[in-house]
């Protein structure tokens, strides 16, 4: 449901500088709100424009993202909320956006519960905003926040409050923030205490398809068969479809890949068997890849995707494109991301482990000898591993099984998954359901030995869907009966492999595959978009070393972006 910003104090200039940077991303202010001495902005999204906005007199209730509440959409679901006296329970609310209700001339904001909405603020609290590109620029040559320049690159995402810059931070999720002179941010109860219940698996099969069932049905409500979504030969995209035939909905099906790809099998497969119309696009065959193509594509992309988005902006504009096609006309962009919560996400065997074993499991996909010297790898994690540690609501370096559990959709699924989700909700409506307060809660407390090899999501998609269960799967078996014994081997050698081990297998495999940058990438394309060179990245990199596409393009990304504000180290 669009953009917004608000200027806390009122201050002219800013306000201009922020209408201006919403404007030059394509976004048009319809509506502007005095709350006290506060100034709200409100933009409908770029591609499909939907009512974010109710107001009684000077109370309003406005929406940014795409929120439920209490099962309510839309206008119905602001009107709820105008109607409360009291703030909302975390589970009440489900979808990714950002709330913001003014009672009496107080104003109140709060994302959905597990933060995957981004809010950006400055560090003196004048500017509030689910535009980064709106908060950067109201800044003078920002400062540029190491940290978030490594966790960017290595991991798609920064994480905790920290962004790329110094001056610009996350918007606390955990709060409720009441904004009028100052901000005062009081703790949002109800928040998720991870322990295990020992249920057998029927009952948590039970528990959860009873709780997707309301989600999805709330979405069917609202929607309809307006929805868009991808079938590929994994777990998520099976149970997405699963539900929604289960609530009557036909969506429109998509699968991404070369004909021969075993994802874009499994889907036709499934839809021939289903009676099921689905669009293929080899994502690789469209674009525009010349020069002038690509650098037209990258400013499109930076103002489009928000600056930085997990993947980078520095490509053909295919990207782009398909993201807009899938939310035309309002059709919900529906996202199977965040199943893992119903598997056993980092591969990891029951018993306790500490945060930094967590860090050397998953968190470390950097070589060292690309970094330049401002990097310093035991000062990353030692950051990395306070993050993680915040997410609980008492800080612990030793973890129980039930707690890495948690981080998966606690930190991995707010900061990486949420970003993505957000930016896509600037286009249009956007949802990725299995981030889901109410579902982590139950789905943190499976015993693991129902996760592992994908029984319990399984058995959740055979409990919906018996006739979809049926079909093949990338795995090499369908998700019905026992699990192939070859299947559990396969599992299990990564199961037992220990995190000091994983620490160094990013490095071992990028030392043994041979370089592999895309023509974009490489230094003769670089000059058509970045015409003044590398002036930024090469104090954390060198750039003639990295061999990694993905992480090359996040690097590129960052320097279009430190040129474009006029950062400081």
């Amino acid at each position: 449901m669009g953009a917004f910003a608000l200027v806390i104090g009122g201050h002219k200039k800013r306000e201009q500088v922020a209408r201006d940077a919403l404007s030059k991303r394509g976004f048009s202010v319809n509506d502007r709100l005095a709350v006290g001495s506060n100034i709200l902005l409100l933009a409908p999204s770029l591609v499909a424009p939907e009512p974010n906005l109710i107001r009684r007199g000077a109370d309003f209730a406005a929406a940014s993202g795409t929120l439920f509440y209490k099962g309510l959409y839309g206008e119905r679901a602001l009107a709820a909320l105008l109607d409360e006296d009291r703030p909302p329970a975390r589970d009440d609310i489900s979808g990714c956006g950002v709330f913001l209700v003014a009672r009496g001339g107080v104003l109140r904001l709060f994302t959905d519960p597990l933060g995957t909405y981004k809010v950006y603020r400055d560090t003196a609290d004048t500017i509030w905003s689910d535009s980064f590109l709106a908060v950067a620029q109201t800044l003078t040559a920002p400062a540029i926040n190491p940290q978030g320049v490594y966790e960017y690159v290595f991991q798609g995402a920064t994480y905790g409050n920290e962004t790329v810059l110094d001056r610009v931070q996350l918007v606390d999720s955990k709060s409720i923030h009441e904004i009028g002179d100052r901000v005062h941010s009081t703790p949002w109860p109800g928040g998720i205490e991870p322990a295990i219940n020992q249920a057998p698996l029927e009952h948590h099969v039970d528990t959860l398809t009873e709780l997707l069932r309301e989600r999805y049905g709330a979405i069917a409500t609202a929607f309809g068969d307006r929805v868009d979504t991808a079938l590929s030969g994994g777990y998520d995209s099976r149970l997405t479809l699963a539900l929604l035939l289960d609530q009557g909905v036909t969506p429109h099906l998509h699968v991404y890949g070369a004909p021969d790809d075993p994802d874009v099998i499994v889907a036709r497969t499934v839809c021939a068997g289903e009676g099921l119309s689905i669009s293929h696009e080899d994502k690789s065959a469209l674009g525009d890849d010349s020069p002038d193509g690509v650098t037209a594509a990258v400013k499109q992309q930076f103002l489009a995707f928000d600056g930085w988005p997990p993947d980078g902006i520095i490509g053909n504009g295919s990207d782009l494109a398909t993201r807009r096609a899938r939310c035309h006309n309002g059709v919900l962009a529906l996202n199977g991301g965040g199943g893992e919560i119903f598997r056993n996400f980092f591969y990891l065997i029951d018993r306790p482990f500490t945060v930094r074993q967590i860090l050397w499991t998953f968190y470390s996909r950097f070589e060292p000898r690309w970094c330049g010297e401002a990097f310093d790898e035991s000062a990353y994690y030692t950051r990395m591993g306070e993050k993680i540690s915040a997410i609980f609501t008492r800080p612990r370096d030793r973890l129980t099984r039930a707690e890495v559990e948690y981080i998966y959709p606690a930190f991995r699924g707010r900061f990486w998954t949420g970003r993505n989700t957000a930016i896509n909700t600037h286009l249009g409506p956007a949802l990725t359901p299995f981030l889901d307060h109410a579902l982590v809660r139950a789905a943190v407390g499976v015993p693991l030995a129902y996760k592992n090899h994908g029984i319990l999501e399984a058995a959740m998609i055979e409990a919906i869907s018996p006739a979809l269960a049926r079909y093949a799967s990338d795995y090499g078996h369908s998700f019905c009966g026992a699990v192939p014994l070859r299947r559990k081997l396969r599992d299990w050698m990564t199961y037992v492999r220990p995190p000091a081990l994983r620490r160094f297998s990013y490095r071992f495999k990028t030392r043994l595959q041979p370089p592999g940058l895309k023509r974009f990438l490489q230094p003769n394309y670089r000059r058509s978009y970045l015409p003044n060179g590398i002036a930024y990245m090469d104090r954390f990199f060198h750039l003639d070393r990295v061999t990694d596409p993905a992480q090359m393009n996040r690097i590129l990304t960052l320097e279009f972006l430190f040129q474009d504000l006029n950062a400081r180290f």
